[in-house]
């Protein structure tokens, strides 16, 4: 049991209080302070919020970038409705090229695409707009 202690802490007073509503405000130096005390005397409790912020509002700045300058995974459609999907560590746009001149080279090892090409000759291969 507690001992009977007429002073309360600005806490316990606020917890135990009958609270008629409660407002949320943007917090701004002193004025909402002085809201803040007339509404707690009309017992509204009031809660504080920041102020939203310029920067939040803002698009980013930055460019997404071509997405054939990253490396990552691709799409290489054919005519005959079979999709060759490759990964490279180098950029995209750089392995297309490797893709092109495999092909022209006939170098099947070093190019699946190539074999299809060669061994297909009527299928057209997309190698100017792949897919990510």
């Amino acid at each position: 049991m507690r001992p009977s202690n007429s002073k309360r802490t600005a806490n316990e007073h606020q917890l135990s209080r009958d609270w008629q509503g409660t407002a949320y405000l943007p917090y701004i130096k002193s004025v909402t302070d002085r809201i803040g005390r007339t509404l707690e005397r009309h017992n509204v409790k009031t809660i504080y919020k920041p102020s939203p912020q310029l920067r939040h509002h803002l698009c980013s700045v930055k460019d997404p970038g071509d997405p054939l300058t990253s490396t990552g995974v691709y799409r290489i459609p054919c005519s005959c409705r079979l999709v060759y999907i490759g990964t490279t560590k180098h950029s995209i746009n750089t392995r297309l090229k490797e893709h092109k001149c495999n092909c022209r080279l006939s170098q099947t090892q070093k190019s699946a695409v190539a074999k299809h090409v060669l061994q297909y000759e009527d299928h057209n291969i997309n190698l100017t707009s792949p897919m990510f």
